[in-house]
């Protein structure tokens, strides 16, 4: 996992002048029961985990709008996030939890639930545009990163790669991915579904698929975002991205969230 400890800092002196009106914690008047060091730890992993902007932005920012833009079908959109409250807070209807506070969603929070599960998420569209995908992807991940704030949840480990740097870690044999294959949350950013050759093909799915198996062995989640239609009958997951994958997608108990036009 990321070293956070340089943020950590930055970000402590930050709120605990903010909150308590000190910047040395030894001197915070409210002792032990003082939460900034959690709070100056859990952005710290925001910010070190998730790709910029999406550490600075929540699942109210999720309109398919970019500032007055409309990037997304408002249905496509509100679909979509439907599915990101299902997964993280549970079978809560999208109008009560647009009005819900973030105390009250945190403690209908049920991502221990999915850990516990191993319930994977596929993010996917039918085509190779950039329109939500890795937006939603950084909405469930950072919610796992704030649930540190709820007991037992201080060991969670969290990792965010895009796929051509896991294949080129995958070629290099590079320890860096021990971390990342057994981290709680994972995401692997940045699908593409071009196919090269058969040869090709072949040893990227013979070098990434171990790295899958181990991981739904140990019942991990595993956040994919596909940048094209994963139901294309033309196309093969096992041949191209290994069994493990093509057995995530096929997985019924696989939530997935469709982020099409």
């Amino acid at each position: 996992m990321k070293d956070i400890s340089i943020l950590k800092k930055k970000f402590m002196k930050m709120i605990a002048k903010k909150n308590c009106g000190v910047d040395d914690m030894s001197r915070c008047p409210n002792g032990d029961m003082c939460e900034c060091d959690q709070a100056a730890e859990i952005k710290a992993y925001l910010c070190s985990v998730l790709p910029s902007p999406y550490y600075n932005l929540t699942i109210d920012d999720f309109t398919g709008k970019n500032k007055d833009v409309q990037l997304l079908d408002p249905v496509i959109a509100i679909a979509a996030k439907k599915q990101i409250i299902k997964y993280c807070w549970g079978d809560i209807p999208i109008e009560k939890f647009n009005t819900m506070s973030s105390l009250e969603r945190r403690e209908k929070s049920v991502l221990n639930e999915r850990l516990k599960e191993g319930r994977n998420v596929v993010i996917h569209s039918d085509n190779n545009n950039k329109k939500g995908k890795t937006f939603a992807a950084s909405l469930i991940i950072q919610e796992a990163i704030k649930n540190r704030a709820m007991p037992g949840n201080y060991t969670q480990t969290y990792d965010w790669l895009e796929f051509s740097l896991l294949s080129y870690y995958m070629k290099r044999e590079d320890p860096i991915l021990n971390s990342s294959r057994s981290a709680d949350w994972l995401v692997i950013d940045d699908i593409i579904g071009v196919i090269q050759s058969k040869n090709s093909d072949a040893y990227i799915s013979s070098i990434i698929n171990p790295f899958f198996i181990e991981r739904l062995q140990d019942k991990l989640p595993t956040i994919f975002v596909f940048r094209f239609d994963i139901f294309d009958p033309t196309f093969s997951l096992e041949e191209k991205f290994g069994t493990a994958i093509s057995k995530i997608v096929e997985d019924t108990r696989t939530f997935k969230i469709a982020i099409c036009g």
